[in-house]
This record gives structure tokens, C-alpha cells and sequence, in this order.
């Protein structure tokens, strides 16, 4: 009936009336019964949905009977039953019968279900559409699914799908960045994980990739062979041809535009530390990325949270299992303003179980190294007691100590020599003299614009010379903004620098022992024609010139005979030299 009524909708409207009479009458009677609804009724619901929207008046009527329907049976009905309704009321979606605001409140709570496909199916159907109908009400309706009050499943997949809504846009939405970071207040660890997911992991901004473009110039110049020529495939494809790859885009972090960093990180510092800890963050991979969020809070905000530095002493052991990436997260959390005496404690607790004669190198290159990152960051929490027993291991045999120490006295000779020994200071330059060593929360201003001089203060300055100085602006002269989140963080793999770990990772150990293993394989030997498997036969393969010592060698073992039997073997070496 489908093809009739879309060539002439005006002449078909008595047989969509008497369909609709027939779909109200079987529905009131399956009403009672939804488990015995049969494969006829589920046909004449497909033809409607994509025939009644014609007709309004019946169109709507129609939609809310499905949706009734679904509201007052969604577990009773069976599986084939409910996805077609479901697929119903998104096909009346897509012809505007039914608005994004009515759509959602009917099919979100379908997300309690236990069924997969169903959820599947309503989250794809949210992902294609809504962006395209996303205003401040649709906005508002997909977020109140999210307080406490619902269900905590519906909660999960609602916030995924703002997550997700959010990364297809493409845009940097204050509103919705913050609206995640208020769902911390949740009790759910799945939500818990998203939001963690969401803050730490940066998504890439969508762009036209190069495979883009190269399938699109493909299919221009087929349509060109196959259909007909004509001036406008002619110019789609000398479009395409003209169109240029576009940049990578670096990754966006949405941690910079949070409003409330230090409610964020109490409530995430409450969720980590409390006891019941286990049920939200269940491994510990979980429970480490959490830490590494927090840590980049603090450092990109530089927040005065010195209970975090305190609580994750605990975990500052060698025979902790991600012992380095523990050291790394706790180096991020550092910066310019944390309290010189919470260092002070954290320093001497790293260099106590790290910095020691009878600990591994390994161990040793991890605690200096972790040390210098962490006074890299903010060197007011070094005392001079300690830097002169730690700059002591230069002395080390082992090279990658001594590398680790000379980096942390090169490291004070900058910052501050008046810590280090008079003989450790070096030579003193004429730039040297000139730097001036900053104490706790000092910071060093500029009194002149970089590149400019004092022009800017005598006339206006044209674009040129604005344009020079934020090319001087940057400290490091390398374009990117010293307060990055990616900046501030502090690698594993820079912990590791000098160690045989490093040098040496996993895959290359089991590569080295794949390689050395056919040697010692029976086939192998076999093909092999100078490999013996007695010591006969290996003396038979020698050169001639290491046997000379055979004869010597047989001398020796005459030695354990006795007398008789020296005799006899005499006799019988002149009785083989005179018959031979």
C-alpha cells in the first residue's frame, strides 16, 4: 500500500482511515494480551508509520496510542514486538510528527530495559538526529535524565550520549563541559568512570582527512566515466582536485574550562580516598587515571590541595605494582605555589625508600629523577642537607645514577646554587650574575614588552611589532602556552630515563630471546654439519690446530691406571707399530 499512497496520497485517505480503525481496534484488544500479538499486526504498523503522515489529524493520534502503548507494556511485550514500535515512533520521528522534546522523554526510559538491542537502537537514533535539533530545551531535557533521581542505567547511557553529542558538534560548549563536571556528585561508578574519560582523555576535532578527499575524487571521476558529461561533474571534480588536505588539529582538553576546579577535585578526592573507594573505582588501572585527572586539576589550576600529597604517600613504595606511573602522577600534581613544607615531606619520604646504597639502580635512577622533576616544578621544598647527600651518588659506578644525579645538580645551578656545595656551583658567567633567585611565591615580571623594548610606552604600536612580540611572549620560544595541561604533566618514561629499563624495554627483550632461540632447536643442529652431539664427533668437526693437545690429553688419563694395565697397553701399542 506504501507505493500507491505515495503517487496520489488525496485518492488512498478511505483506506488509511479504515487501516487506523483496524490498528486502534487490534491494539485495545492486545492490550490485555501483549504476548500474543501476531506478525499481521506488526505489518500493518509498518505501513502506517510511513503512510499516516499525510494526514495529521490521524498521524498524531496515532503516535499516541504507540507511545501509551509502549509506556503502559515496555517489559511485558515480547522482543520483535517492542523494537518495532520503538522503530515506529523514530520513522514518525523523522517525518516531524513527533518533536525531539516528545521523543525523548518517551524513549529514554526505555534505557532500563534489559535489552540490548533496544538501547542500541535509541542511542543511535539520539547520535544521527539530535545534533542536528540541539537547542537549550533538548539540551535541558537529556540532562535532567542525569540527576539522581532516575534510574541509574538510564543516568549512564544519558550522559554518554551528551559526551558523545558533544564530540559530534565539534564545538567547545561551556554549558555542557560543565555540566559533566557537575555529575561528579553521582554515586554510580559507571558514571564516575565517564566523566573521568571525558576530562582526561582528549578528543580530536573532526576535519576532512586526506582518505576523505581521495574517495571523493574517485567517485567524481566515476560518475564522469559511467553517466554523461556534464559542466557541473566537470566542475565538482576540478573542486575536489583543488581542495587541499587540511591540517591536523591538536587534541582539545575541556580540564582548562571548568568553573569550580576546587569542588571538582574535593569531591573526586572524597570518592578516591574513602574507604568504600573499592566500589566505585574497582581496578586499579581506574584508580590511577582518577589520580593522573585530579594531579592535572591541581596543576593546571594551581590549586592548594596539600591533603592529596599527604594521602598518596602511602603508595610511594618500590614494590608498589605501577610504581612509576604513581611517581608521575604525584610529580604532575606539582607546581609553583604547593607548600614548600608539603615537599619538603614528600622529597625526603621519595628519597627514604627510593635514594639508598642497597636498592636496585633501577630504584635509585627512579628516585632521583622523580626528585629533580618534582624541584624542576617548584624547588623551595629541597633543603641543602638533603640535595648534599643526594648529589653524593655523582660518585656511583653505575652510569645511569651518576647521570641522574649531575642532572639535578645542573638542575639547582640554575634555579638555585646557593643550595648546592661551593665546588658543585660551576664557573659563574656573566649570566649568572645577572639571575636573580626567586623565593616562594615570587614571580618575575616583565617590565617591558619581549621584542618591542620601551616603544610601547613612547608611541603606538603598529602590527608589526604587536605581531613580534607574541612571537617573544612565550618563555620557551616553542609557540606553545606554558600552561598546558599536556606541558604540565610529567612522563613515565622520563622517571626511567638512565635505567636499564629504559634502555631496555619488554618487546625488545622478547624479540633478542625469538632470535637466539633457533639455535638451540634439534632440526636446526641436524642441518647444521659441524654441530656434533658427542664430544667424538665435535672433535672429528675441529681444526687440526686446536686438537694438538689430544695426545696431552690422553697422557693425562693413563695417570688412573694401574701399573699391570700401563704394561699391557705398552705391549699393545709395539705389537700395532710392528704389524701395522
Amino acid at each position: 500500500m506504501q507505493d500507491f499512497v505515495f503517487r496520489n496520497p488525496a485518492d488512498h485517505v478511505e483506506e488509511i482511515k479504515q487501516s487506523f480503525d483496524e490498528f486502534t481496534h487490534l491494539l485495545a484488544l492486545y492490550a490485555d494480551q501483549p504476548k500474543e500479538i501476531n506478525k499481521s499486526f506488526l505489518k500493518l504498523l509498518y505501513d502506517l508509520s510511513h503512510i499516516i503522515h499525510h494526514h495529521p489529524d490521524l498521524a498524531t493520534k496515532f503516535a499516541d496510542q504507540i507511545c501509551s502503548f509502549l509506556e503502559t507494556h515496555p517489559e511485558s511485550l515480547p522482543h520483535d514486538v517492542r523494537i518495532q514500535l520503538v522503530q515506529a515512533v523514530m520513522v514518525l520521528h523523522n517525518k516531524s510528527v513527533i518533536d525531539t522534546v516528545s521523543i525523548i522523554n518517551k524513549l529514554i526510559p526505555l534505557f532500563k530495559l534489559n535489552d540490548k538491542n533496544i538501547r542500541r537502537c535509541i542511542f543511535g537514533h539520539f547520535i544521527l538526529k539530535l545534533p542536528f535539533h540541539q537547542t537549550n530545551i533538548t539540551k535541558r531535557e537529556l540532562q535532567k535524565f542525569v540527576s539522581t533521581d532516575y534510574d541509574a542505567r538510564i543516568a549512564f547511557k544519558v550522559l554518554q550520549l551528551i559526551i558523545d553529542i558533544f564530540h559530534k558538534e565539534n564545538t567547545e560548549d561551556l554549558k555542557t563541559i560543565n555540566f559533566v563536571a557537575r555529575c561528579i556528585n553521582s554515586n554510580d561508578p559507571r558514571v564516575i568512570n565517564t566523566i573521568v574519560a571525558f576530562f582526561l582523555d582528549p578528543y580530536l576535532p573532526r576535519d576532512t582527512s586526506e582518505i576523505d578527499l581521495e574517495e571523493a575524487r574517485k567517485k567524481a571521476e566515476l560518475s564522469l566515466q559511467v553517466g554523461k558529461k556534464t559542466k557541473s561533474r566537470e566542475k565538482t571534480l576540478e573542486k575536489i582536485k583543488k581542495m587541499k588536505v587540511p591540517l591536523p588539529q591538536e587534541p582539545v582538553q575541556v580540564i582548562s574550562f571548568i568553573d569550580d576546579p576546587q569542588k571538582f577535585s574535593i569531591r573526586l578526592f572524597a570518592l578516591l580516598s574513602a574507604p568504600e573507594n573499592g566500589k566505585v573505582f574497582r581496578t586499579r588501572e581506574a584508580q590511577l587515571r582518577a589520580m593522573s585527572l585530579l594531579s592535572k586539576i591541581i596543576a593546571t589550576f594551581q590549586l592548594d590541595f596539600d591533603q592529596f600529597f599527604n594521602w598518596a604517600a602511602r603508595f610511594v613504595r618500590p614494590a608498589y605494582d605501577e610504581i612509576t606511573k604513581m611517581l608521575a602522577i604525584i610529580a604532575s600534581a606539582v607546581h609553583p605555589l604547593t607548600s614548600p613544607d608539603t615537599l619538603e615531606d614528600l622529597l625526603r619520604n621519595i628519597a627514604n625508600k627510593f635514594v639508598a646504597d642497597h636498592l636496585d639502580e633501577e630504584v635509585i635512577v627512579i628516585g632521583l629523577n622523580t626528585i629533580r622533576e618534582i624541584c624542576a616544578k617548584n624547588p623551595h621544598g629541597m633543603t641543602e642537607t638533603l640535595l648534599s647527600d643526594l648529589i653524593m651518588y655523582k660518585k656511583s659506578n653505575v652510569k645511569g645514577v651518576v647521570i641522574a644525579a649531575r642532572s639535578l645538580i645542573q638542575l639547582y645551578r640554575d634555579v638555585n646554587p646557593d643550595l648546592l656545595p661551593k665546588r658543585e656551583r660551576g664557573k659563574p658567567t656573566e649570566e649568572d650574575e645577572q639571575k636573580v633567585t626567586l623565593q616562594y611565591g615570587e614571580v618575575k615580571v616583565d617590565t617591558e614588552i619581549k621584542g618591542i623594548g620601551s616603544a610601547a610606552l613612547e608611541r603606538p604600536i603598529t602590527q608589526e611589532e604587536f605581531q613580534k612580540s607574541r612571537v617573544f611572549g612565550d618563555n620557551d620560544g616553542d609557540g606553545v602556552e606554558d600552561d598546558d595541561p599536556d606541558r604540565l604533566e610529567v612522563d613515565e618514561d622520563t622517571l626511567l630515563e638512565g635505567s636499564r629499563v629504559h634502555k631496555l624495554t619488554r618487546e625488545e627483550k622478547i624479540e633478542i630471546a625469538r632470535e637466539g632461540k633457533s639455535e638451540h632447536k634439534f632440526r636446526d643442529r641436524m642441518a647444521d654439519k659441524t654441530a656434533g652431539f658427542s664430544n667424538k664427533e665435535k672433535l672429528k668437526n675441529k681444526p687440526f690446530r686446536l686438537t694438538r693437545f689430544r695426545h696431552a690429553a690422553g697422557k693425562n688419563k693413563d695417570k688412573s691406571l694401574s701399573a699391570v694395565q700401563k704394561l699391557q697397553k705398552k705391549r699393545e701399542g709395539i705389537i700395532k707399530m710392528r704389524y701395522s
